[in-house]
């Protein structure tokens, strides 16, 4: 197979095409994934927010009505004190981060469109106990929750930003209209059976689904290779079986010789024919299986019987 680069969407929702060679087209289709999860169910811990527009929302009293001192110290009260404190910029799409770390590029709007102590991350009992075997206290432990809840916060972006993924590649036989025009739109293969193909969901972000749809290329292309030398096996034994009957039946006919040449044409066409049709068959069953072939053999050799037995008187 040639090495023409497989086509990438550059955006979500668009599908491109590529002829990799001069048999064979290839799709790549990227979609916003719509049922895709919170990370909230997986990972090292769960975010809560204290916006009552968020589905993570968690109610806090002093909150509300007390200081952030009030609510952080209600925090660590009902979560433990490896909790880590979140802030929260969304200005278009919205950002989650570390409170202490506030975001690249927001400085100068975050006083606007940014709130430092906007929810938490809650580690899970297995991240606590993780840290604990670790031996992890004090200024350690602290840093290393605080990476968790970035890496947590990085997936949970995404997911709130709806920018999580799947995507579709298919490789089909190209066709062409009868005026020539090739059928280059992945709805006009719909019937089609693709002959390599791979899909998946649930990619967290463009550079997640990038690199997933990459190694999807090399595998369909690598199934698309397979698939070629496939045929051109089958297409060998074909010929292959196909020289066998012709051998067998030029066998058969030798032994026919001394008979009359209209009745060789008649039984060679037959023959021919059959082999034609199912080679495959005709090696794998046995010749006397062929009523139309034996009776012929069996008219000839009694022509032959009778031709000899008259000559003899």
């Amino acid at each position: 197979m040639s090495d023409i680069e497989v086509r990438i969407p550059d955006q979500v929702d668009k599908s491109e095409a590529t002829m990799v060679d001069d048999l064979t087209i290839v799709f790549v289709e990227i979609k916003h994934f719509e049922a895709a999860e919170t990370p909230n169910e997986f990972g090292n811990g769960v975010i809560h927010s204290f916006n009552r527009r968020h589905s993570n929302f968690l109610t806090l009293d002093a909150h509300h009505l007390g200081s952030r001192e009030e609510a952080e110290a209600e925090c660590r009260k009902k979560f433990g004190n490896d909790i880590v404190v979140l802030g929260y910029f969304e200005h278009g799409n919205c950002i989650w981060h570390v409170s202490s770390h506030k975001p690249l590029g927001t400085e100068g709007d975050y006083r606007w469109d940014g709130v430092s102590f906007a929810g938490i991350w809650v580690p899970t009992k297995n991240t606590v106990k993780s840290a604990s075997a670790k031996k992890l206290k004090g200024a350690e432990r602290t840093a290393y929750m605080e990476e968790l809840a970035e890496q947590a916060c990085e997936i949970y972006i995404y997911w709130c930003n709806g920018e999580v993924y799947e995507y579709r590649v298919e490789a089909y036989n190209v066709r062409q209209s009868a005026d020539g025009m090739l059928y280059d739109a992945c709805g006009d293969y719909r019937y089609d059976e693709p002959i390599a193909e791979d899909m998946s969901c649930g990619y967290y972000g463009w550079d997640d689904l990038l690199s997933a749809v990459n190694e999807s290329v090399k595998q369909v292309r690598l199934d698309i290779t397979n698939a070629r030398e496939g045929v051109k096996c089958k297409v060998q034994r074909g010929a292959n079986m196909k020289m066998l009957v012709t051998r067998k039946m030029a066998g058969i006919l030798a032994e026919c010789c001394c008979y009359h040449e209209d009745q060789i044409r008649s039984l060679k066409r037959y023959l021919i024919c059959d082999a034609n049709k199912e080679s495959a068959r005709i090696i794998k069953c046995d010749i006397k299986r062929h009523k139309k072939f034996v009776d012929a053999i069996q008219e000839l050799m009694a022509r032959r019987m009778i031709r000899e037995g008259g000559s003899g008187e």
